[in-house]
């Protein structure tokens, strides 16, 4: 799930990065691109149209500090951190329109590269952003600089095109080959250097360096065919091996867990934007989300990636939807077919709940009128019926001896009867169900203070008036309630009976039943 607030990167790269043991000291610069970088800084005007050094301005651009600093700017949410995260986006777009314009100015047009033709449909796209619209700054900030991680990632490719195009000015082709001979003779001198610290902190300090402290660890088991399912146990062994500037480590990790290997996939990745609109009141006031949005990832599915990435669907928050969040439950209780129904519904809450929502309502103006605000339109209630889910428009939901909340809505005579859930509501249940949706358009919307909130217990109880399918039974069998017919049987005598129920009432645990006779 991605928070809009208080995160750290988007990406496992950034952590493992983090965890990372780094290289020793590097005495003199290796890195070709880094090199690039300084010559073409000493030589800006002579090679400011070369796709080369295009190339390279794109691959030093620093997406992860760009991105760091758009959620540091966005935590404080002031005036001032507005105008610096349309900075951010405008400078971003700037830089890849001179980019754009200066390989458009610069190809021939009769052999267009791949790196151009990349540039001129993200171009295409950008276009469409609108840059006084502040609304528009978030989600096009992340285009951007999904953008430039396409084209970093594509880097390799787009060299070996220039290499082979021949448009190569022959002096920065010159330069290239320096700096690679430069290269392989500066990764000899650097490893000359690399026992030095430990010879100096063994040798001359007579310091034994503290012992490595090893990180979390993810790994990947793949089940044989031949098995359908394997269990690892809690404290199973993994042994893998480290690599160390001197000598390769070997570390032993254990699963903290018992772990179940099974045929199970992943049908759908979704990325979750919890939201927070500083004009919605009181959420902006009490620090609370105000919606949630999902975004389906198709494409991340799987070990390979697809060869021609969609843009759009690879975008955490491009063309995101709102989610429909909340509980179901399902209950033979609910199985509810004919007559006027009332359900009744009580949900036990914990203490630190009960303590957490009594401070809710006083931090919400500390009167009944606002229990009932936060309340009554906080959830959108769905049963399920051969239609589908068909709302309940009406209901009420109290807090009740201040301890329970107390749902309580009525179904009239024509409301359809009630199915367990099938394929038509995106789920398969026994009996039917009801669904307790949180509503995006409620006063406060409930998110913040519903994941706090813990039920001990559930308790349903129902009234139904009016219910007329009955099987009527007497001495002479089953017998036709829609007829005239002798109750006890033609002939009553002491010790006569009559038996009546429905499949509806043999389910439920009755408490009292009541029957007319006309």
């Amino acid at each position: 799930m991605n928070k809009q607030w208080n995160k750290d990167g988007l990406t496992r790269k950034k952590l493992e990065n983090d965890f990372r043991i780094h290289e020793p000291f590097q005495v003199l610069e290796k890195n070709l691109s880094n090199l690039l970088a300084r010559a073409f800084s000493k030589s800006s005007s002579l090679y400011h149209y070369q796709s080369l050094a295009i190339l390279n301005e794109i691959k030093q651009t620093d997406t992860i500090g760009i991105e760091q600093s758009f959620i540091l700017w966005q935590n404080e949410n002031s005036p001032e951190s507005n105008r610096e995260i349309t900075y951010l986006r405008n400078a971003l777009y700037h830089k890849f329109s001179d980019w754009y314009q200066r390989l458009n100015h610069r190809i021939f047009r009769d052999s267009m590269s791949d790196l151009f033709l990349d540039m001129e449909k993200y171009n295409q796209r950008l276009q469409l952003i609108t840059l006084s619209n502040p609304k528009t700054v978030r989600r096009s900030l992340y285009l951007l600089l999904r953008i430039l991680r396409n084209l970093q990632n594509k880097r390799e490719i787009y060299i070996q095109e220039i290499a082979k195009s021949g448009e190569t000015d022959p002096s920065l082709a010159v330069l290239i080959a320096f700096l690679k001979n430069y290269q392989y003779l500066v990764d000899q001198f650097n490893k000359r250097w690399e026992a030095y610290p430990l010879f100096y902190v063994n040798q001359i300090l007579k310091e034994s360096p503290q012992k490595a402290i090893i990180p979390s660890a993810w790994f990947i088991a793949v089940k044989n065919n031949t098995t359908r399912q394997a269990q690892l146990p809690k404290g199973t062994g993994i042994i893998t091996q480290v690599p160390f500037p001197v000598q390769d480590i070997q570390f032993c990790y254990r699963t903290d867990e018992d772990y179940s290997v099974n045929n199970m996939k992943i049908t759908s990745i979704h990325s979750l934007l919890l939201e927070k609109d500083p004009k919605k009141y009181p959420a902006s006031r009490l620090g609370f989300v105000t919606s949630i949005w999902q975004k389906q990832l198709n494409n991340r599915i799987g070990n390979v990636p697809s060869k021609k990435p969609n843009l759009d669907s690879e975008l955490i928050f491009e063309n995101q939807s709102s989610i429909q969040a909340g509980l179901i439950i399902e209950s033979p209780m609910l199985l509810l077919r004919e007559g006027h129904r009332d359900i009744h519904i009580t949900f036990g809450l914990e203490e630190d709940s009960i303590s957490y929502f009594k401070e809710l309502i006083a931090t919400t103006e500390q009167s009944s009128h606002e229990t009932g605000r936060v309340l009554n339109d906080a959830f959108l209630l769905e049963l399920s019926t051969e239609k589908g889910w068909d709302p309940i428009y009406a209901y009420t939901l109290t807090f009740i001896n201040e301890n329970s909340f107390y749902l309580k809505f009525v179904l009239n005579e024509k409301f359809d009867p009630t199915t367990p859930c099938s394929e038509a509501h995106g789920c398969q249940t026994r009996n039917p169900a009801l669904r307790i949706l949180m509503n995006t358009d409620a006063w406060l919307f409930p998110y913040s203070w519903v994941h706090r909130i813990f039920i001990t217990s559930l308790k349903i109880k129902v009234h139904v008036s009016g219910m007329s399918s009955l099987k009527i039974y007497n001495p002479l069998g089953e017998v036709d309630a829609s007829v005239h017919f002798p109750l006890f049987g033609l002939e009553a005598q002491k010790g006569s009976w009559f038996a009546f129920g429905n499949y509806e009432i043999a389910i439920k645990p009755i408490q009292s039943m009541g029957i007319t006779l006309q």
